[in-house]
């Protein structure tokens, strides 16, 4: 179902972080003082490349991934713990590319990742 006005409103989003952030690769969206246009747009830009890359329902899939690999007892939930979830999902490691966005994680910082691979 195309839905035009949501496509607008997300293309602007990136639009504005790219203002800021024009490659989307230097400003780390989880630092403090990241600038709001930046932590918005990059977010979507990365859903709408996962989506892209890896098909409709990718955000269905972390979900679901999410739910069966954390805990109700798992303390927190970091951005590496949000990248090992994703790289379980779609069935790629995806730290490298989070970081290629400036983003620091590291599946080292989670027991998610490992998880996530058995």
């Amino acid at each position: 179902m195309k839905m035009p006005e949501a496509d607008e409103t997300l293309r602007n989003a990136i639009e504005r972080a790219r203002k800021e952030d024009p490659n989307l690769d230097k400003i780390d969206i989880n630092k403090p003082g990241a600038p709001n246009a930046v932590v918005w747009g990059k977010t979507y830009y990365i859903f709408e490349e996962l989506e892209r890359k890896y098909g409709p329902g990718v955000m269905a899939k972390y979900f679901r991934t999410k739910r069966k690999l954390v805990a109700p007892s798992h303390k927190g939930y970091s951005m590496d713990d949000c990248v090992a979830v994703w790289s379980a999902a779609v069935g790629h490691d995806l730290f490298s590319w989070f970081r290629s966005l400036g983003i620091d994680v590291d599946h080292s910082r989670t027991d998610l990742f490992q998880k996530g691979r058995n």
